[in-house]
């Protein structure tokens, strides 16, 4: 725990470390700058729910999932109805829960790195299929272009742009790894 340097009663310094006050002896409260205001409420249910193997992974993605769903309730009606916003909220929220589970237990390595990948690929298949439909009389919706029975109809009928589009999204995601280790923020 982390608690202030000096007491709000008498004004004498001490430790962070100290929970009581050493001069006046009383109890400093805890200061929560430190911890994010999401984490310490997930630490106290987690706290509670001792009978699981992993609560904090279950309290976090119980609380991803209401998010969405309050976010699904709460946007306009012409952004509900959009298949490309789904689709960017869908894709954080698994994200999220990937990047949790792989934190939290220490046997599963590399998913988040996996799926970060897969997603570049998902993502640069889906420009790529969109540049491959430019200039045609009909169109889509953007979120269409992404769909991914699309993007794998138009590979089956021999559309190399969402093919290249993946390679682009993997190259760019190899790309933007090695200029985070190079300016020191990697893993």
């Amino acid at each position: 725990m982390n608690y202030p340097k000096t007491c709000s009663s008498c004004g004498i310094e001490s430790t962070p470390e100290d929970k009581f006050c050493p001069q006046c002896g009383i109890e400093k409260a805890e200061l929560l700058t430190k911890v994010k205001f999401f984490d310490s409420v997930v630490n106290d249910i987690a706290e509670k729910l001792t009978f699981l193997d992993n609560p904090e992974i279950f309290v976090r993605i119980v609380f991803k999932l209401t998010i969405l769903l309050l976010a699904g309730l709460l946007l306009p009606a012409f952004i509900q109805q959009s298949e490309f916003v789904w689709m960017i909220l869908l894709a954080y929220s698994v994200f999220g829960v990937v990047r949790e589970v792989e934190f939290r237990i220490e046997r599963i390595t590399g998913i988040y790195l996996y799926s970060q990948a897969l997603f570049y690929a998902y993502i640069g298949a889906g420009f790529g299929n969109l540049i491959s439909h430019t200039g045609r009389n009909y169109y889509y919706s953007i979120g269409y272009y992404f769909n991914i029975k699309f993007i794998f109809s138009e590979i089956g009928r021999l559309n190399a742009l969402p093919l290249v589009g993946a390679i682009a999204g993997i190259g760019l995601f190899i790309f933007m790894r090695v200029i985070k280790k190079i300016l020191g923020e990697g893993e």
